[in-house]
Parts: structure tokens; C-alpha cells; sequence
């Protein structure tokens, strides 16, 4: 819960070494998830995952409010990983034509959130990266422009490009 995670979070700023190991479990989780997402070469995420779970326990005692943590995590890895993106770019595959393996079924809930994920995971970097960040990253259009370097009007378009090619 939120309240438990913040008593975490302020536990750690006491010096608390069990209370730290227990933050960075809980952080590893959205921090990989973000990380996969937003580079898509597993070694690459695997790498950052680590070195932002280094980072938040070298940091942790620098956020002032512990009830911001979460978003805090969130954005310090946007950051990181906005960081790294550009040198993953040669590994990306071309994009391709893929069909997903769901023609004529019909879905159920899970299905379809599997099936949505898989769709924004094909789309091109630039829309996938904003509708990331959107989505898991609960940024706004301003927000996502600055992680990004984009202009806000760029984002608006890879977000319709993105929901287009989803929905």
C-alpha cells in the first residue's frame, strides 16, 4: 500500500538497512517493467534496471516528501533510460509487417491487454516511447515532451499515431 511504501521510503532515510533492501525489491519490479518497455533490448534494460536500483539507494535520502517515491522511481527512470535510448537504436529491428495470432477470436479481458501490449510493443520508437510513458509513466503531453526532448506537438502526433495503429 501507499502508506506502508511511504513508511519504507522513510524508514530507509533513517539509516534502516532492511527497510532499504525491501524498497528496492518493491522498486524492482515497475523499474524493469519500464525499462523492457521503453528500450526492448533485454540486456540493455537488464543493465539499466540495475544501475537505477543502485542510483535510488544512493539517492533515497534526497527525496524530500516519501509519499512521492513512487513517482519519483517512475521518473528518475524515464530519465535514465531517455539517457540510454539513443544507443540502442542500431540493435531495434526493422519494423515489420506482424500479424498478431488473435484474428477471428474473440477476447477476453486478459487477451486483450495482452493483445494491446503486443500492438504497442511493434509500433515505431517514438510513438511507442510516448504512449509509454503515458500509460505507465503517467505522464502528461508536456511531461512526456521534456522526458522525450520532443516538442509537445510531436508528442500529440506519435500519440496519434500510436492509437491509431492500436485501436
Amino acid at each position: 500500500t501507499q502508506e506502508s511504501l511511504t513508511q519504507l521510503v522513510t524508514y530507509t532515510q533513517a539509516g534502516d538497512w532492511n527497510a532499504l533492501e525491501d524498497l528496492l525489491f518493491w522498486a524492482h519490479t515497475p523499474v524493469s517493467f519500464l525499462c523492457k518497455k521503453i528500450l526492448k533490448d533485454e540486456n540493455t534494460a537488464n543493465a539499466q534496471t540495475q544501475e537505477i536500483l543502485y542510483m535510488i539507494s544512493q539517492k533515497i535520502r534526497t527525496l524530500k516528501d516519501s509519499s512521492l517515491f513512487q513517482k519519483w522511481v517512475v521518473r528518475l527512470t524515464i530519465a535514465k533510460c531517455m539517457q540510454v535510448l539513443p544507443d540502442t537504436r542500431w540493435k531495434e529491428d526493422v519494423l515489420e509487417e506482424k500479424e498478431l495470432p488473435i484474428a477471428g477470436e474473440t477476447l477476453d479481458q486478459p487477451r486483450t491487454v495482452d493483445a494491446v501490449a503486443q500492438m504497442v510493443d511493434m509500433l515505431p520508437e517514438k510513438p511507442r516511447v510516448c504512449i509509454t510513458l503515458l500509460c505507465c509513466g503517467d505522464l502528461h503531453s508536456n511531461d512526456i515532451a521534456k522526458a522525450t526532448g520532443y516538442s509537445v506537438d510531436e508528442v500529440h502526433k506519435y500519440m496519434a499515431e500510436a492509437q491509431t495503429f492500436v485501436v
